[in-house]
């Protein structure tokens, strides 16, 4: 026990954070198994025998060893309370829960953001009133409203509005594998969301001329001045860029722009993170080491580094406010001031206390940050680079070499060497949580950051931090500056474009089990501090647990492969169903909304199947070629190569069915058109076609269109069998009874055209 406690006391702060990193995890897992007064007892319990023991003087192990328990118990309880939903009466969330047209009284909270098509507003309430009230009512709470068209650009930041809208609580699709965009909302304490129909129905009040309303929404009023300035001065293209480098909005970057950078692997320089404030601060560094050591008195009185360092850290905090203080932009300028207060210190430096302090210092404002991807990268990035990064560098490249032997070339190899590593460090230090959660890993990463880091945040970053100043003092040679990094971002895009077209640059993959992931890290760990330092033992006390992880993972039964299961997929306004049988994979049907800025088949399908392990769908249903059956299913043939597709016909009745066919066709997809009585057949599946009903008219008087005269899809294993009629409605369910087919099934799936009857 005295070792233990002399571990826990030379890294009390690491064990500490671990600790409370732990119990804000457990949260989601044991909240409704814990009873919070029963918790709340064992803490005070756990505060007193630890004040006890510093009055009465026991031995300090004791104390040691009950601080992690202590620390575990206060960061559940702390994550608990942040993910409570809001409990005070007049709330919006508590006063609407159905989806309702209201009139809100607020203010702008933050800059607008603009997509080309629509902008998004978030509303800081004051009072609200409902349809069927004549008044308005005391509310408070974020509302995050929608748009279609650009906001008015007189109501900025801090003016108070009036607007009429229809709002609700955020829909996440209850489907495994799927972002979850209630929660992504509900860690920004945003619980409404509404949508406004008409710029008529938004309205300036009098403005709060108040000096503190003033200073509390400038660095919101500065955002959107510097916006508006990018918009009005620099190609559209440019401008989405230079928005998300300098304050942190990407919402104007077009698909296909994001895709580049995605496929390359460089997707984080487009946030503001680590990178870009290490970058702004190494800037701000050397300019205020330049102008402190023009003056003679202070080189000679003062230490100037340590001046600087603390000059430099409220500018970056400053720039932290004017990038929209988020999730990222926070976690970046608290890691980098605690490195620049480091070093104002003369103590020994350790790189494990840094990280703890900083994910402590966010943990204790934010825990639901730990569950945030832009968290787990962003630590997992920085913890690779800081203890495998140094050994790795001392094994391949040895000692710094001797001045006699030291040439340029040597110079420009060895740092280009040590890029490449960080490069590759960071990586595969970040590929597990990219996998689990992307599903997709860039195989030219590396490489790609190594040429498209200098270009965006040593060529175009700068310039754009340069030029901030100067649109307010000389908008002509802020342009210029501008101007100036269009070409870095140029050249980057270019670059980016070359290596996408290497046809395995990104790999999708599904999601790896959690005993994968811890793996992978075990195995980077022990490939560094193991095999490179030459301490083969530490390999040979793991290796057990190694072996014994395999094991798990190869012997553990499968729920997937024990026999036929069948997933009904939440779309929303569509319908997808997959057929597991252990040999193959089936999708029937795969269509949302039309309306959704991204097919249903990325956003909702694929994570599904990705979070199941499956990396194959064998066979592709369509019904029938209504969109919401089949507008998601031409991401699914690109990425789950099937090899049959069964269509009630060819021809469908609009343009993207035709296209769909044609794209099918080009990957040399078998495409058929399925006869009444036709089957796919495998050792315990038979799947039938129960009648192709093409042929078959019977008018839809809401549509006036031929419609519900898709596949009959009747599905058996073993003994249970499984219906699946399409959109059929009541005129076609007689005309099935009529044929005397064999219909009978233990589930059916309720047609949407005929699901009343």
């Amino acid at each position: 026990m005295k070792s233990i406690a002399s571990y826990i006391s030379i890294h009390l702060l690491t064990v500490l954070t671990l600790c409370f990193i732990t119990g804000i995890w457990c949260v989601p897992l044991l909240s409704p198994l814990i009873d919070i007064k029963s918790l709340v007892t064992v803490i005070v319990i756990l505060l007193f025998s630890l004040t006890g023991c510093f009055y009465l003087r026991q031995k300090t192990y004791h104390v040691l060893l009950l601080l992690p328990l202590f620390t575990l118990l206060v960061g559940y309880l702390h994550g608990l309370a942040h993910f409570q939903t809001p409990a005070s009466k007049d709330h919006i969330y508590n006063l609407v829960s159905n989806s309702t047209e209201v009139v809100l009284t607020g203010r702008l909270e933050e800059m607008v953001s603009y997509n080309g098509k629509m902008s998004k507003a978030l509303i800081e309430l004051d009072s609200i009133r409902l349809k069927d009230n004549k008044f308005q009512r005391s509310a408070h709470g974020l509302v995050r409203l929608s748009f279609m068209g650009k906001w008015p650009r007189e109501i900025i930041p801090g003016d108070q509005v009036i607007v009429r809208a229809d709002i609700k609580r955020p829909h996440s699709f209850h489907t495994p594998g799927v972002f979850d965009y209630a929660r992504f909302l509900a860690q920004k304490d945003i619980w409404i969301t509404g949508y406004i129909r008409s710029p008529l129905f938004i309205h300036e009040l009098t403005s709060d001329q108040a000096i503190t309303n003033k200073y509390k929404y400038l660095p919101e009023i500065l955002r959107t001045c510097i916006g508006n300035f990018l918009d009005q001065n620099i190609e559209p293209k440019f401008a989405s860029i230079y928005r998300a480098l300098l304050l942190g909005d990407r919402t104007n970057v077009s698909p296909s722009v994001l895709e580049l950078f995605k496929s390359s692997g460089t997707f984080h320089i487009l946030a503001i993170s680590g990178l870009h404030i290490a970058v702004i601060a190494t800037l701000l560094y050397f300019i205020f080491y330049w102008i402190l050591s023009r003056s003679e008195y202070l080189l000679l009185n003062f230490q100037i580094r340590k001046i600087v360092a603390i000059l430099t850290i409220p500018v970056l905090l400053c720039y932290a406010l004017l990038a929209g203080m988020n999730s990222p932009v926070t976690r970046a300028v608290i890691m980098s001031s605690i490195v620049l207060i480091a070093l104002c210190t003369d103590r020994k430096k350790s790189p494990a206390p840094l990280v703890a302090a900083a994910a402590l210092l966010i943990l204790i404002f934010d825990p639901l940050q730990l569950f945030t991807v832009s968290f787990q990268l962003s630590f997992a990035a920085i913890i690779g680079i800081l203890f495998v990064l140094p050994s790795l560098q001392n094994h391949l490249l040895g000692q710094q070499s001797s001045d006699s032997t030291r040439t340029s070339f040597n110079v420009f190899c060895r740092y280009t060497s040590s890029a490449l590593m960080v490069s590759v460090v960071a990586t595969l230090a970040t590929a597990p949580i990219t996998i689990s959660t992307f599903n997709r890993i860039s195989t030219i990463g590396p490489v790609a950051n190594l040429i498209l880091e200098p270009l965006i945040c040593l060529w175009c970053l700068p310039a754009g931090i340069v030029a901030l100043p100067f649109i307010g003092i000389s908008p002509e040679i802020a342009n210029v500056l501008l101007q100036f990094g269009t070409y870095g971002i140029s050249s980057a895009l270019y670059v980016a474009g070359f290596l996408t077209n290497y046809s395995h640059a990104s790999i999708y993959l599904p999601r790896p089990p959690l005993l994968y992931i811890l793996l992978c890290f075990i195995s980077i760990y022990l490939g560094v501090h193991g095999y490179i330092l030459q301490s083969r033992k530490h390999i040979f006390q793991f290796l057990p647990v190694l072996l014994s992880i395999i094991l798990v993972i190869n012997y553990l039964p499968s729920p997937d492969k024990a026999g036929a299961r069948v997933s009904f997929i939440d779309v929303g306004q569509g319908s997808a169903t997959l057929i597991e049988t252990g040999q193959s994979t089936i999708l029937i049907d795969g269509g949302g909304s039309s309306f959704s800025k991204r097919s249903v088949g990325e956003t909702v399908i694929a994570p599904f199947l990705w979070s199941k392990g499956i990396d194959t769908v064998d066979t592709i249903i369509i019904t029938h070629p209504d969109s919401d059956h089949y507008n998601g299913l031409k991401y699914i043939m690109s990425h789950f190569s099937p090899s049959l597709i069964w269509v009630r016909d060819l021809y469908g009745h609009d343009k993207n069915y035709k296209n769909f066919i044609n794209l099918a066709q080009e990957k040399s997809n078998v495409v058929t058109v399925p006869n009444t009585g036709d089957e796919i057949k495998e050792d315990d599946m038979t799947l039938q076609c129960l009648a192709n009903l093409k042929d078959q008219h019977f008018k839809n008087t809401r549509s006036g269109h031929s419609a519900n005269t898709g596949l009959i899809i009747k599905g058996c294993f073993k003994e249970h069998c499984f219906l699946f009629p399409g959109d059929i409605n009541i005129s076609m369910e007689q005309f099935l009874l009529q044929q005397h087919l064999d219909l009978k099934a233990d589930t059916i799936l309720s047609a949407h055209h005929g699901s009343k009857t």
